[in-house]
């Protein structure tokens, strides 16, 4: 506790911090997921695979603490306070920590010289490595502070080849930090100035997100296999799922031009080629095969329906319902998508246009309702009854009908 302390301190004195709650707490999970590694070592199989589950669980909380001190939109403070915490941030990740602490930084061995490998090839490697992990930190510094993606950072951390130990080493290191791979996709999903326009370099985002793709479900495989070894690979490629990527941001900036679009609940019932489908219904089946894309599609519905030009476009009450239709869909099929779902069905209840008739504001925020009372039954009733109270307490969006038609709808989803 006293060596978490000084840490906390010497990194609060340098930074000029006056709350480093957020590093005392960053560094006691980094401490508890080490010191419960090493405790499983010694436990049996079984019991090490009950133990690996309060492992992921704070690992779990460490990635949202490190992605909530990086992700801009978590914090609506000044400029000067982001770069303070950016700064924080990137000091104590272990992009950063390991560098100054190994001798091979990148390698895992931790430059003890064991192995096959050569001197030369393994300081060549942890060089190239030091390359990409250096390359990291500038992309998430870049993303923080809100500034334009250029090339040149994403040509440091692609590899020049397809697949191989580079594809592999950048993968496991993205999925490390999710927050990068949430950065990727909100630079070619989310509407506004920090949207890549450029194809050239859309594409290479992509790549890389689709490499941390392969590289989870590489990892999840390898897991799902020491329980029955007969798990079936699936059938991905880096090529077909980067093209699938892009594909779907594509799709969402068409669907940005649109007056509405149409949403189909099972796209694979519907038979015909692909060209025959609408945008709509183009973006459902991406969105429900592949996990990368129904990740973009929720970040990207999140961020347009959150603006005041959103609410007084004149798109707005023909394409609201089309979008919860689609975020529902997306949630059905993937249910980690729930919190940008909940932020949706919310925001649409904070929705006020006085030039479009109260009929149509009512219609609108009953479906966000029916989309709120919909990702309750599907098991977020916590979440989504405490921001409704929350909600109540604090403003007078809703009236006295919607509240009853959200009581009324949960009371008949309960109804035995």
């Amino acid at each position: 506790v006293c060596h978490f302390w000084i840490r906390v301190c010497l990194i609060a004195i340098v930074f000029d911090v006056s709350h480093p709650s957020d590093m005392y707490a960053f560094e006691l999970l980094r401490f508890l997921v080490h010191k419960a590694k090493e405790d499983s070592s010694e436990m049996s199989e079984s019991d090490r695979l009950l133990y690996s589950r309060v492992i992921r669980k704070w690992e779990r909380l460490l990635e949202v603490l490190q992605g909530t001190m990086i992700d801009p939109s978590s914090s609506a403070s000044t400029h000067l306070f982001r770069k303070r915490r950016l700064e924080v941030a990137c000091t104590i990740s272990e992009l950063h920590q390991r560098q100054r602490r190994r001798l091979y930084p990148g390698n895992e061995d931790n430059g003890d010289g064991g192995g096959d490998v050569s001197h030369d090839t393994r300081a060549e490697n942890s060089h190239d490595n030091s390359e990409i992990e250096t390359a990291v930190l500038d992309f998430l510094k870049r993303y923080c502070m809100g500034t334009q993606l250029d090339d040149k950072i994403l040509d440091k951390m692609l590899p020049s080849t397809l697949g191989g130990d580079a594809s592999n080493f950048i993968g496991n290191l993205l999925i490390r930090y999710p927050i990068a791979i949430e950065a990727l996709l909100g630079y070619i999903y989310k509407p506004g100035n920090q949207r890549v326009r450029s194809v050239v370099t859309r594409n290479k985002c992509a790549r890389l997100a689709a490499m941390a793709v392969l590289a989870a479900e590489k990892e999840a495989l390898s897991e799902a296999r020491k329980i029955d070894q007969n798990t079936a690979e699936l059938e991905l490629d880096e090529v077909g799922l980067t093209r699938m990527i892009s594909e779907g941001s594509r799709l969402c900036e068409q669907l940005e031009n649109m007056v509405s679009f149409i949403v189909t609940a099972d796209p694979n019932r519907k038979k015909g080629p692909a060209a025959a489908l609408n945008p709509g219904e183009q973006l459902c089946a991406l969105a429900v095969k592949y996990a990368p894309v129904s990740r973009g599609v929720a970040m990207w519905a999140r961020e347009i329906t959150k603006g005041g030009e959103f609410v007084h476009s004149a798109s707005y009450p023909t394409i609201s319902p089309s979008i919860m239709s689609l975020v529902r869909v997306v949630f059905l099929h993937h249910p980690f998508t729930r919190d940008d779902t909940c932020e949706v069905g919310f925001g649409f209840l904070k929705h006020n246009n006085s030039e479009i008739a109260y009929q149509t504001m009512t219609h609108i925020k009953e479906q966000s309702l029916r989309l709120l009372i919909f990702v309750c039954v599907r098991g977020e009733a916590p979440a989504v009854l405490g921001r409704m109270i929350h909600l109540l307490k604090d403003s007078s969006s809703l009236d006295a009908s919607l509240v009853r038609y959200f009581v009324s709808g949960l009371l008949e989803v309960a109804t035995p």
